[in-house]
C-alpha cells in the first residue's frame, strides 16, 4: 500500500511538475497589402495577396461611398499582385477593397481610405 501511494505521489508530483499545453490553434487571417496613392487626378491601386500552395482568386474595388468606380481582379497559385488606376476628383475620399477566395474560401482585406 505504502508503494501505490508513493506511486501517486510521484505520479501527481510529475504531472504538476511538467503539464503540458494543450494550444488550439487559431486559422491565421489572410492579410492582403494595399496601397492606394493619387498623382493629379488619376488613383493608383494595389494589392498582393499571398497563400503559399493555395489557389487564390482575388478582386480589388476602387470605390467612391458605395459606387464601384474601378474593380480588377486576378487568379493564381501561391501569390496573387493586382494594379489599376482610375480616374478621381481632388478633394474627394475613395476606398480600396480587396476581396476573394483562398481554396474557396472567403477574405477580405480591412478597408483602406485616402483623399484625393
Amino acid at each position: 500500500m505504502k508503494k501505490w501511494v508513493m506511486g501517486l505521489v510521484a505520479t501527481l508530483l510529475l504531472t504538476c511538475a511538467f503539464p503540458i499545453a494543450a494550444i488550439a490553434t487559431q486559422p491565421r487571417a489572410l492579410a492582403p497589402s494595399v496601397t492606394l496613392n493619387f498623382n493629379g487626378t488619376t488613383a493608383y491601386c494595389s494589392a498582393v495577396v499571398i497563400d503559399v500552395g493555395k489557389t487564390l482568386d482575388v478582386k480589388m474595388e476602387l470605390r467612391h461611398g458605395n459606387v464601384v468606380i474601378g474593380s480588377w481582379s486576378a487568379s493564381d497559385e501561391g501569390m496573387v499582385a493586382i494594379e489599376g488606376k482610375c480616374p478621381v476628383v481632388k478633394g474627394q475620399t475613395y476606398t480600396l477593397i480587396v476581396t476573394g477566395t483562398t481554396n474557396g474560401k472567403p477574405f477580405s482585406s480591412t478597408p483602406f481610405s485616402r483623399t484625393c
